[in-house]
Parts: structure tokens; C-alpha cells; sequence
């Protein structure tokens, strides 16, 4: 069977729930422990797994103990499943929460060879709304970046060119430390979804991310139909690169861009879906 990793740090109060599902779905896994990094960042420089002036380049913020924890957690898991060639594997986050569905997916010992990324459980991103019969299931291919680090498998040949890439050292957000469209890293995901996030107003990444980025009020006051046009043109007139807000330029096309170019080509097409309006729908689950 594909093994299954559960990326976590110790005294993590969400472990006890992944470890209490898993063993009621009769699944084996193996825990990879991060470092916890919630209430303090000095250790951090005293390892050679984060480089903070590149993060900055990229992101244009040093990166929170949390993210780093979090990417560094999943970087360890790609250095393990490398050191013992193994062809593919599945990573839970400690938020994971498999759905019943998921256990007769799994015992099946799914083998979709045409992907390198399969996502079980996504909050961004944009896939083709065309999807191809998988069992019971649709397999849809993302076509622009997209969150899936808190479930999803991952092959051999993926976690050698994530690691080749950064040199096993933490550079940015955990999703993903590389461009994988421009990678050609073929990345799916499942629906209907056989996994959910649990808590996700309790989790440590984003309380400590809030605390570097600004939330700017004015979403607040302006309604979201002239706020998305606002956005678009905002974003690719390139203002925030220009302005140093997000130095990187593959980086900032990447994340921003490319998605803005999707919603204005789906405007007229129909031909994508938006994960984040698919997973918060209530009736997905």
C-alpha cells in the first residue's frame, strides 16, 4: 500500500484527532515531526533549513515560525521519501480529516499514473471544470497555482526536483516551494473531495501569517463585484511588483497574474472552476 505521513510538530494539540481518525479508518501511517515554531522564531536561525533573505526576495516578508515549521515539515517528509525510494506517497497535515470515501479509494491502492501531485483537499486555485472518470470519482487538472499541502500524494520524481530546486531549505510558503506549472509538474485533484480541513480558524499558519500581512479595510467598504475589477486591474497593471510589495517576479505572476488572467478568459468561456468557491461549499461535504 502507499504509505501515508502525517506532517505535525510535537505538542500540537490537532495530532491526537488525525491519530484517532486514522486508527478508526484502520490505516497505518508514520508521523514526521517538524519543529514548533509557534511561540518563538529564535531557533530558527540556528539551523541551516531557512533562508531568510531569499524568502524576502520572494514574498517580500520575512516568513512566520509557523510557515516555516509547516514548509520545513514537508520538506523533511520529500528528504525521507527520497532516501527510501519511495515511488509515492500520501501527506496528511495535522488538520487532515479523511472522509469515510477516502479509506475505499485508498484500499484500492490507487495508481493515477498520468499525476505527480494528486490533491485530496485544495482552498485555492483554478482546475479544468472537464474532468476525467476515476472510479466513482472525477480527476481535475489545476491549471494555475493552487493551496494542497494540507492533503494530498505526491511521486518520487516531484520531491527530487522540489529539493534539487531549494536545496532542502526553506525559501517560502510551504504550497508550493517551486513553480510547478512552470516545472511541468502535472498536478489533479479529486472530487467529490475525500478529505477536509478540520479548524481552520484555529490554525497556527494563518493566526501567525495575519500578523505580517495587512488586511486592508477597504474590503470591507466596497462591494466584491467592483472590488474583483478593481483587483484585476490592480494586479496586472503590475503595482505591486513596481511597488516592492512582491519583489519576485515569477513569484508574483505566478500567485497573482495568471489567476487574473484565468477569471477574465472564464468570464467568457465557462471552461474553469474556482477550488475556493468548491470547498466552501457546504454541500461538498
Amino acid at each position: 500500500m502507499i504509505p501515508i505521513f502525517v506532517q505535525s510538530f510535537k505538542g500540537s494539540k490537532k495530532l491526537i484527532t488525525i491519530k484517532n481518525r486514522l486508527k478508526q479508518l484502520k490505516l497505518k501511517y508514520k508521523i514526521i515531526y517538524s519543529l514548533n515554531l509557534t511561540k518563538s522564531d529564535k531557533k530558527v536561525f540556528k539551523y541551516n533549513f531557512y533562508n531568510n533573505q531569499k524568502a524576502q526576495c520572494i514574498l517580500g516578508r520575512k516568513m512566520s515560525g509557523t510557515e516555516i515549521a509547516c514548509a520545513y515539515g514537508h520538506i523533511k517528509i520529500y528528504k525521507y521519501i527520497i532516501k527510501n525510494k519511495i515511488p509515492r506517497a500520501i501527506i496528511f497535515e495535522d488538520d487532515a480529516w479523511p472522509k469515510n470515501n477516502f479509506v475505499n479509494f485508498y484500499n484500492k491502492n490507487f495508481k493515477y499514473k498520468y499525476t505527480d501531485i494528486l490533491v485530496f483537499a485544495s482552498t485555492s486555485g483554478y482546475i479544468e471544470k472537464k474532468g476525467t472518470n476515476f472510479h466513482q470519482y472525477k480527476i481535475h487538472k489545476y491549471i494555475s497555482h493552487f493551496n494542497g499541502t494540507g492533503a494530498y500524494s505526491i511521486n518520487l520524481k516531484t520531491c527530487k526536483k522540489i529539493i534539487n530546486d531549494t536545496n532542502g531549505i526553506v525559501s517560502t510558503v510551504p504550497d508550493w516551494p517551486i513553480n510547478l506549472i512552470k516545472n511541468k509538474i502535472k498536478s489533479v485533484i479529486i472530487l467529490p473531495p475525500v478529505v477536509k480541513l478540520i479548524k481552520q480558524n484555529s490554525s497556527y499558519l494563518q493566526k501567525d501569517r495575519k500578523k505580517l500581512v495587512k488586511d486592508y479595510s477597504i474590503k470591507k467598504i466596497i462591494p466584491n463585484f467592483i472590488l474583483n475589477i478593481l483587483l484585476t486591474v490592480y494586479y496586472l497593471l503590475y503595482i505591486p511588483y513596481f511597488l516592492k510589495r512582491y519583489p519576485n517576479l515569477d513569484f508574483y505572476k505566478e500567485h497573482f497574474v495568471n489567476k487574473k488572467i484565468i477569471i477574465i478568459k472564464n468570464f467568457f468561456t465557462k471552461n474553469y472552476l474556482d477550488i475556493e468557491k468548491l470547498y466552501y461549499n457546504k454541500k461538498n461535504f
